[in-house]
């Protein structure tokens, strides 16, 4: 493919995850800044927040490996087949952050939210980096 158009989509690969990434550093930081609130916690619900994040973080994991990997089979729009499935990956671990907020709304320590939501959040989000060796790969896949 022609470099320039390898630039427009890895520019706004790279743009989609700056403001993904940098809204959830923003929201640890809130998160970390609030004041105690509702002190009974809901341990099941809680639970059931673990359980969603784990399972969210499973499907991003499979769908970021096949960000690093490629596609198996030749595309007919590789570029936008790249930025949907980077897309997909980052939004499936953002959602991780959402109920790890949840779980920090309901008065989970936050260094416990912070390691069990956040951080494998952002290891997620660091498997998914749009970089131009990734486009490249998926644009010369099968040719």
């Amino acid at each position: 493919m022609r470099l320039h158009q390898q630039t427009f989509w890895l520019m706004a690969a790279q743009f989609v995850w700056g403001a993904t990434v940098s809204g959830t550093v923003i929201n640890a930081w809130v998160l970390s800044q609030r004041e105690q609130g509702d002190p009974d916690g809901r341990a099941i619900f809680m639970a059931i927040m673990v359980v969603l994040g784990v399972t969210f973080g499973f499907f991003s994991y499979r769908v970021s490996l096949r960000v690093l990997r490629g596609p198996r089979r030749p595309l007919t729009n590789p570029h936008l087949h790249y930025f949907g499935t980077t897309l997909l990956a980052m939004f499936l671990a953002d959602f991780i952050h959402v109920f790890g907020l949840v779980c920090g709304f309901y008065n989970t320590p936050f260094l416990l939210v912070l390691l069990t939501f956040f951080v494998p959040m952002w290891l997620l989000f660091a498997m998914s980096v749009p970089t131009r060796a990734k486009i490249t790969r998926w644009t010369t896949s099968g040719a």
